[in-house]
């Protein structure tokens, strides 16, 4: 019997519509596909936003409120592409209804709220992922093999550079990316999480 994967999206802003368009291209780009796709339902902050996840994309249905996706029995999966100030109660109220999550970096707005959501992940046993998407891309495969392999020897040093031009442009409009209260830091906080999972990938 094919797996059904059946979507609840969390946050239709740049990061949710990426997710979407991933979710599109599963059954395109595999042959066959892992499984089957289903996008049942979109949340998102404002009744505008939420609208154009069924416009654009074919959510069955919208919604401003995430409990109106956990409560669903036909979604098994919470996806949370929200500002990083929401992801625990998102993240918790999906897990403790026994639906799996995928949560895009970094897991929480603080540590605190980092470890209840562990906590709650480890108690409910649903399967539980945040978006290291750079583990997986070609390249970083191939490093992870050499290493593992013993290609490079004994592992030191290692330095990392993450090139993203994010806000260099003083033109950019204000995100909510730079405002501590809902984001919890700056670049650290916002796109550290990427390099500093990849060494941890690396080198364990």
């Amino acid at each position: 019997m094919t797996k059904e994967f059946r979507i609840g999206l969390v946050g239709y802003g740049f990061m949710g519509r990426v997710h979407t368009y991933g979710y599109m291209s599963i059954p395109i780009y595999y042959d066959p596909p892992p499984g089957k796709i289903k996008l049942v339902g979109v949340c998102a902050a404002t009744e505008a936003s939420a609208r154009k996840g069924v416009e654009q994309a074919g959510y069955e249905f919208w919604c401003t409120n995430h409990r109106e996706l956990v409560k669903r029995d036909d979604i098994n999966i919470i996806d949370c592409c929200t500002p990083m100030l929401s992801h625990a109660p998102i993240l918790i109220d999906a897990m403790e209804a026994g639906k799996d999550v995928y949560c895009e970096k970094p897991l929480a707005f603080n540590l605190k709220q980092a470890k209840e959501i562990l906590k709650v992940a480890k108690k409910t046993g649903v399967k539980h992922q945040i978006v290291f998407d750079n583990r997986f891309s070609p390249a970083a495969m191939k490093m992870k093999q050499l290493v593992d392999e013993g290609f490079l020897c004994d592992v030191f040093h290692f330095r990392t550079v993450y090139m993203h031009s994010g806000y260099i442009d003083p033109m950019r409009p204000m995100s909510w990316r730079l405002q501590k209260e809902i984001a919890g830091g700056g670049a650290l906080i916002d796109m550290g999480p990427h390099p500093i999972d990849f060494t941890r990938f690396l080198l364990g």
